[in-house]
């Protein structure tokens, strides 16, 4: 029989692998020319990075 921990742990592990893989993948979606685009309008490497790479509704 499982232990109800060993199966919670292996669950939140593989979860946890999709979850990490899904967020790279998307982080490589964001094209190298919107990347320029945002360092040529004079977007910090911090602010490239919240603004530009992450998926943040619009602030219009």
């Amino acid at each position: 029989m499982l232990d109800p921990i060993n199966v919670i742990a292996a669950l939140t592990l593989y979860s946890g692998a999709l979850t990490l893989r899904s967020v790279f993948d998307s982080l490589d979606a964001v094209s190298t020319s919107v990347r320029d685009s945002a360092q040529a309008s004079g977007y910090s490497q911090l602010g490239r990075a919240l603004f530009v790479d992450l998926p943040w509704p619009s602030r219009c």
